[in-house]
């Protein structure tokens, strides 16, 4: 999804494990439907 955190991320899980974790958790403008 654009504008998520990880939206067509390289690497391996260890890595969108860390992205993820790192991420906001603020709702932006770009996931609300």
């Amino acid at each position: 999804q654009p504008g998520t955190p990880v939206y067509g991320s390289q690497g391996d899980v260890d890595a969108i494990v860390k992205a993820l974790s790192e991420a906001s958790r603020e709702r932006t403008a770009e996931w609300r439907a």
